[in-house]
């Protein structure tokens, strides 16, 4: 996209004091996103330190004795839980039973003996040699925490790195006025549902481009943009270059940029700015 003759650093977007209120809010939201995960990863890997520890320990000082099989779930289908088997022992004349995870009736027909360690000081909590008996409650939430955490570091990563981009470009570039125009929704398609932002310059240097509105990200705002939002994308606002194919737009209604991008095809961008009218191209 060609700069115009406004892009200068002396009055570059950046100076704008709600533009650098807008991307402090961003960095430090970036910020408690990294550190919330962080902390997330380590007290995860803090309890998974415990946990085997106490597998260790429990298998050091576990009793072996011999159990049999009193049935046992089998489950197929996606998403489904592990199968599992129902056993019974005997310690010291008193009957324990209980579930042992992750083992499938079919390695251990109903009837059929295992041979399992218990705590000897808590003989109704017992495992296996090979396997852990941990159960869901505790298996389950610690790995959706470890995942939660690694995707929200991730996005914490991906939107500091793009703090830096967006502040690099709005140190380099000025910003020029534009009249913006929302259209109605795209068609059916890949980008049904989405709306449609014309930007538009008058002067010896004249722009028309128009953006998809919803789907290129809002980097100062945490929500998508929704049909009722549409009247602060009216009427004069102000532009600066981004990115490869990217503007930066400041509605006339909203202090905080909005990064948009244009299509990569000269066709697109033809159909997408036949959905306005002549009249309401500024």
């Amino acid at each position: 996209m060609p700069d115009g003759p406004e892009d200068d650093v002396d009055t570059a977007a950046w100076h704008a004091p709600a533009v650098q209120a807008a991307w402090r809010s961003h960095v430090r939201r970036v910020r408690q996103q990294v550190v919330g995960a962080v902390v997330v990863l380590l007290v995860v890997g803090v309890v998974w330190v415990l946990v085997v520890r106490h597998d260790d320990a429990f298998l050091r000082g576990g009793v072996e004795t011999s159990a049999t099989v009193t049935g046992g779930d089998v489950h197929t289908g996606r998403g489904q839980f592990p199968d599992r088997v129902y056993v019974s022992y005997t310690v010291d004349g008193t009957l324990y039973g209980g579930t042992l995870e992750d083992e499938s009736p079919t390695d251990h027909p109903t009837g059929s003996t295992i041979t399992v360690v218990h705590d000897p000081d808590s003989p109704g909590e017992f495992r296996t040699r090979s396997n852990l008996n941990h159960g869901l409650a505790l298996d389950l939430p610690l790995f959706f925490a470890t995942a939660a955490a690694i995707i929200t570091l991730a996005v914490g990563v991906w939107g500091g790195v793009a703090a830096r981009r967006w502040r690099r470009w709005l140190l380099a570039h000025g910003t020029t006025d534009v009249r913006l125009q929302c259209s109605a929704r795209l068609p059916r398609g890949h980008d049904a549902g989405r709306y449609l932002l014309r930007v538009t310059r008058d002067g010896p240097e004249p722009l028309d481009v128009v953006a998809r509105l919803s789907g290129p990200r809002r980097w100062t705002e945490g929500w998508s943009v929704a049909s009722r939002s549409l009247r602060r994308f009216e009427g004069p606002g102000r532009m600066c270059p981004g990115t490869r194919r990217r503007l930066l737009v400041f509605a006339p209604d909203a202090t905080m940029p909005l990064e948009v991008a244009a299509p990569r095809r000269a066709g697109t961008s033809e159909g997408w700015i036949q959905r306005f009218t002549p009249d309401e191209g500024g």
